[in-house]
This record gives C-alpha cells, structure tokens and sequence, in this order.
C-alpha cells in the first residue's frame, strides 16, 4: 500500500508482542503530512517568509513545504540586470539559495521548484501535478513595488482553490535577495557579471 501524501506507519499492538492471543493484527494508519505550497521569488529569503514557515510547523510538526519560484521574466525584476534567456537561472538559483537558507533554519522544505513566468501559471501547473496541498505560502515584495499584489495573487488563488493563503509582504528595509554585493553591483553599474 503506498499513500502519495503520507507516511504509512505500521502500528502493532504492544499486547500482541507480549503473547496476548486478543491482539493479533497490525493495524495501519495513515498519517497525513501537511504539505504547502510557498510561492515567492525576489522575497524567498524574506525573514517574514522564514517566520511565517515556522509559525506553520509550529501549528503542525508534520507540515512540510514545497518551494515555488515562477521564473520571472528579469525585465520585471527590480534588481537583476541579466537577458531575458536568464529568467529561468535566476529562479534556479533563488530556489537554491531559499534551500540553503530553510535548511538552515530548520524549515522542512521537499522541494524547491522552478515553474513558467506566471505566478498564477506556476501555481496552476504546480497543484494540476502534485494535488494534496493543504494550503499556500506566498511572499510578494511590499505593496507598491509588488506586481504580485496588482494582481491580486493571495486573493486569487484562495478563491480558486479554497485552501488557506498565508500572505507575506517583505518589510519596507528589504532590498530582495541582494544581500550578495555582486547583485548590488548589477543593480547600481548594470554589470550583470553575477
């Protein structure tokens, strides 16, 4: 028997090993881990984001989180100086810095994935290939820089879904993932050596 969104534990009843002849079966249970799905791009180091994910497995130790990163065209990006053939290497490698950093803070992230430009798209494509989301993590920048918010996103994707939306906006001192001063470079003298 195999479960897709869970752990198969065999329970056996503590009697039944002592020779107690009432107890002579195992018993299965199902145990059901509750995975979100955290969509975020330039935020996907945001402490908010970080804190959001602990508050959620602090709720439910057994949640465990898959990392989305839509591959923002980089025109769209506030700050990356790269080729629009890049679009897809900087998601790649947003979703592996976001690794590293949940992992160092002890956050029980599966997966990180890149998905197509659109956020709504990704999300889409993301649920249609892996069902079973208990709910959604999603980390925009703050709300007059964030393209994610004009649309709507949270809003949208918990009426199409029905499933809970955690919203996380970057506070207003953050600059996205440019902690790396070759991304400040890129930025302020358009170098676009990373």
């Amino acid at each position: 028997m195999q479960c897709s969104f869970g752990v198969i534990i065999f329970v056996v009843v503590g009697r039944y090993l002592a020779g107690d002849k009432r107890f002579t079966s195992v018993k299965y249970m199902e145990v059901n881990m509750a995975r979100y799905l955290v969509v975020a791009h330039q935020t996907v180091t945001n402490p908010m984001l970080l804190e959001q994910l602990k508050k959620i497995e602090a709720e439910d130790d057994s949640a465990e989180f898959t990392l989305l990163v839509p591959a923002t065209p980089v025109r769209q990006l506030l700050f990356w100086q790269r080729t629009e053939q890049d679009a897809g290497a900087v998601a790649r490698e947003l979703a592996d810095k976001a690794r590293e950093e949940f992992e160092k803070n002890g956050v029980n992230l599966v997966d990180a994935r890149v998905g197509p430009e659109s956020p709504v798209q990704a999300i889409d494509d993301e649920v249609k290939a892996n069902p079973g989301y208990a709910g959604f993590v999603i980390s925009t920048l703050k709300q007059e820089e964030s393209r994610w918010l004009r649309l709507d996103l949270p809003k949208l994707v918990q009426t199409k879904y029905g499933l809970p939306v955690h919203h996380v906006s970057a506070p207003p001192d953050f600059f996205g993932t440019t902690s790396d001063s070759w991304k400040i470079n890129a930025y302020f003298f358009g170098s676009g050596n990373w």
